[in-house]
Formats: structure tokens, sequence, C-alpha cells
């Protein structure tokens, strides 16, 4: 199995147990955080959804705006309010739609090449930026599941279903 093949079913996967939990999310409660300094259920799917499509523009392009844009302002102002849950998730499945057809169309020194930030003090190929989008979203999926159990939801496994 070559480099890219791999990227897309992992990606995949992760997605597939993210997907298992938006059913779980009451509309009405996509403002809701167990704190005020946390992010909303909401604002964790448009961070997912920013983060993707900054990180893939890294590889694409070089460009790191969006790591760079969040530095300072606290995340929950950066990434403001979202409350229409399907609009949020319809923009976050386009931006896994876009990560995938890139994913699959880039040829294997694209993935290899190496992105430098010396502001942010960061070096990554381009295939690890790729897998940390599914740990990055494997992470907040983790926190969408404690929130929804907080919440009253008896079964909302980040694993998928149990």
């Amino acid at each position: 199995m070559d480099m890219r093949t791999l990227l897309i079913a992992n990606k995949e996967a992760v997605r597939a147990k993210t997907r298992n939990l938006f059913p779980k999310i009451p509309a009405d409660r996509m403002a809701w955080a167990p704190d005020p300094r946390a992010l909303t259920l909401g604002q964790l799917i448009r961070h997912l959804r920013l983060a993707e499509a900054g990180l893939l523009d890294v590889v694409r392009k070089g460009s790191w705006w969006y790591l760079e844009e969040r530095i300072g302002p606290p995340l929950t102002s950066y990434v403001g309010p979202a409350t229409d849950k399907d609009a949020e998730i319809k923009q976050f499945e386009d931006a896994h739609a876009a990560t995938i057809a890139f994913v699959r169309e880039a040829p294997e020194e694209v993935l290899e090449r190496e992105h430098r930030n010396e502001r942010l003090n960061r070096v990554m190929k381009g295939w690890a930026l790729i897998l940390g989008l599914a740990e990055h979203e494997a992470h907040h999926r983790g926190q969408m599941a404690t929130y929804l159990r907080l919440l009253g939801e008896p079964q909302p496994s980040p694993y998928g279903h149990y």
C-alpha cells in the first residue's frame, strides 16, 4: 500500500468515528461548553474545520496562516460563535473532502516535502501534517464525547458504536 492510500484510509477511519457523534449533538446545544473558557460543541467542529483547511494549506502552498493567526487570541474568540449544526458539519465535511482529494492526487514528493516555520519553531513533512489532522480530530472527538456525556447522552463513545 502506498503512502497516499494509507493517509486516506487513516483519515477516513477517523472521520467515520467522528460522524458517529453528530446525530447525538442536540442542535440547540451547539453553543454549550462546560466552562466559559472552553470551546463550545459548535466551536469544536469549526476549529477542526479551520485547522484542517489551514494545515492542508501548509502542505499545498507552504502557507502557515492558521497556526500563525491563532497566536495570541483565545481560540474561543478566534473561531467565533458556531450555532448552526448543519452548516458547521457541512463545512467540516467539505474540508475533509478537499483533503482527501488533494492527497489522492498529490505526488509522493509533495507529501515528503519538509515545511518549516521559524516563527512557530516547526519543521514537518507533508505526510506528517496530514497524519496530524487525524490525531487532532481524535483528540477533539474525545472532547465532544465528554461534553455529550455531561449533557446526559448515555452512549457518546469517541470510538464509534459500542
